[in-house]
């Protein structure tokens, strides 16, 4: 099996990180297979991130604490530069994921056709779902038709080569919709597991970095400098029409008021 590595974005919510590291600790980390874990900080202003972080740090992990917020995208893509495996695992800091599921996603990768490049567990929103967690397969059904931007297993020495980057002008959406049409653009696949779930705490994690309201407005102007991007390919704003933005902004309210306490 490749030796991985695990680069992790993280802003805020303390608490929200503390739970996704000490889940990945003791549920997912198989130090056989995973060469490094780097943190990227983005300018976190929030009371206790730095004990957090110096926990990471004392626990062997690597942390990079930047000076400016970059963004979710270009702080992944200082994580891959950093890296040295040819395989890299993209966590965001809200994800759980179940007990060897590092190991899983690495061998199905393994076995997967060469133009599959990237793979992502099934994400589930709530937490009500972490019992799922704990009965992961050994084996699952890959499904190229839809994708998992908040965890995926890169063949990196692939992308790096074929596709580059992830476009930094995406401060926090769409620089994975971005990734995955270009891969389109290459000949190249990415899936996510169906029987690999884990639980995204999204939610859980704008409520404690304070900024759901300020998210909102990056987030609109993410997705309108998508459409202007592929402004020229009509298939691709088919897949992906832009969003009104009342709609957008009521969902954003309905989904904070469904933040569980």
């Amino acid at each position: 099996m490749q030796p991985i590595e695990v680069i992790l974005p993280t802003r805020n919510a303390p608490q929200v990180l503390w739970l996704t590291l000490t889940h990945y600790w003791a549920h997912a980390h198989d130090s056989g297979a995973v060469r490094a874990i780097t943190l990227l900080d983005n300018r976190s202003t929030a009371e206790g991130m730095d004990l957090v972080l110096g926990e990471a740090l004392r626990r062997g992990c690597r942390v990079v604490r930047h000076e400016q917020n970059l963004g979710v995208w270009a702080s992944v893509n200082r994580g891959l530069a950093l890296a040295r495996s040819p395989w890299v695992l993209v966590l965001t800091s809200d994800v759980l994921l179940g007990p060897g599921a590092v190991t899983i996603l690495a061998q199905l990768l393994a076995q997967a056709p060469p133009e599959v490049v990237m793979l992502g567990p099934e994400v589930h929103d709530t937490l009500e779902a972490t019992p799922l967690l704990a009965r992961l397969p050994l084996e699952g059904h890959v499904d190229v038709s839809r994708y998992n931007g908040a965890c995926w297993l890169m063949r990196w020495d692939v992308l790096r080569e074929r596709v580059g980057w992830f476009d930094p002008q995406f401060c926090v959406c769409y620089g994975d919709t971005d990734y995955v049409e270009r891969l389109r653009q290459a000949g190249l696949l990415c899936g996510i597991i169906t029987q690999l779930p884990c639980v995204h705490l999204d939610k859980q994690s704008r409520r404690g970095d304070h900024t759901v309201e300020e998210d909102t407005e990056v987030e609109i102007r993410d997705g309108a400098r998508f459409h202007d991007k592929w402004a020229e390919h009509p298939d691709v704003l088919a897949r992906h029409p832009q969003v009104d933005r009342q709609a957008y902004l009521d969902a954003k309210a309905g989904w904070k008021e469904r933040i569980v306490a």
